[in-house]
């Protein structure tokens, strides 16, 4: 618990100063054409707001890293003595329903981070509090969702929804990359996992 709390601390300073850039650089927008005929030189007058703008616009590419503080989840997976081979990446999971609920489930979207790893015959999950082996051949089907608020719903990679034929408990998991420091870099890698996923399943 004290890990998600501290998380959602670390995201609120970043979340509320680009929010402050982009109220600056709007206010900018509405008032430069204004006070435009009034204040020379009128690049002076410019200045400040297309930094704000500017800097709020390089806060949200950077999202994955200041608001979904990665950096942090990727030293709290080495921190369980997880070391990350080259071809597994650092996701969250979430199960269908959910392990985390009351205070917890609110305050965070996922119930494990981890290493997932889609080498082999199975797909793998290990976390701190769970541990999957999942067989290709089990999987009835992966599809793709938004993120929802927490990824300002289209901001981030997609989650990955995985469908489990013949569930003896959880019927479906959710995966969302958590590796990444960029929108760019975010996206294209949760597009990977799902083709990957993709892939082995129909080959299955």
């Amino acid at each position: 618990m004290k890990h998600v709390i501290l998380m959602n601390l670390l995201s609120v300073g970043p979340s509320f100063a680009a929010g402050a850039l982009l109220g600056v650089g709007g206010v900018g927008s509405v008032a430069v054409p204004l006070l435009g005929p009034y204040v020379r030189p009128l690049p002076l007058l410019l200045s400040p707001f297309i930094g704000a703008l500017g800097l709020s616009l390089l806060a949200f590419y950077l999202a994955p890293l200041l608001f979904n503080v990665n950096y942090y989840v990727r030293d709290l997976v080495r921190r369980y003595g997880r070391t990350q081979p080259a071809a597994s990446h650092v996701c969250q999971l979430s199960t269908v329903p959910r392990l985390c609920r009351g205070a917890r489930g609110f305050l965070e979207d996922a119930d494990d981070v981890g290493l997932l790893n889609l080498s082999g015959s199975e797909m793998s999950f290990t976390g701190d509090h769970v541990d999957l082996r999942i067989p290709y051949s089990s999987i009835a089907s992966v599809t793709r969702h938004n993120v929802g608020w927490r990824g300002l719903w289209f901001l981030y990679g997609s989650k990955i929804r995985i469908e489990i034929e013949n569930a003896q408990g959880y019927g479906s998991f959710e995966l969302a990359e958590r590796q990444c420091n960029t929108v760019a870099s975010s996206k294209r890698l949760s597009i990977g996992i799902y083709r990957v996923l993709q892939e082995k399943v129909h080959g299955a």
